[in-house]
């Protein structure tokens, strides 16, 4: 069976472009607009293993939550520390509705989805930290 709708195609991340369009913004202290990210992302305990899915604006800072144990007692207790997929939105809002949707997704719709990007569930922290400076989104390089 099918995912109940498609999703949208996977966005680069604009992790160090401030000249972002299109998305919402704010004023900072000197009045000037700062463009927001936000993340869908897909944790994992291992290649097969448990899954969470949340969003966030933060996601090097929201994994690390997670690795260290402050971001959810569900992560802690079963161990699902492994980034293995992400997307980019440009609106809150947007992203929330992802999340809901794939939080509704079937189990074997998501490891599609992973699989797709990341067929060996790699560990995507390195491509948003800088370690890995190419790849796609949700992508394991090489």
């Amino acid at each position: 069976m099918a995912p109940p709708y498609l999703p949208p195609p996977v966005l680069t991340p604009q992790l160090s472009s401030p000249g972002l369009t299109g998305g919402p913004s704010d004023r900072n202290s000197r009045g000037m607009t700062r463009h927001h990210n936000y993340y869908v992302y897909m944790l994992a305990s291992k290649i097969g293993g448990t899954l969470y899915v949340g969003v966030t604006n933060d996601l090097e800072r929201r994994v690390s939550e997670h690795r260290t144990g402050e971001a959810s007692k569900f992560t802690r207790q079963y161990a699902v520390l492994r980034l293995v997929w992400y997307e980019a939105h440009t609106d809150i809002e947007a992203a929330i509705r992802r999340e809901k949707r794939l939080k509704k997704w079937e189990r074997h719709w998501k490891i599609a989805l992973i699989e797709e990007l990341n067929p060996h569930w790699s560990d995507l922290l390195p491509h948003i930290t800088g370690a890995a400076a190419t790849g796609s989104p949700g992508q394991a390089g090489g």
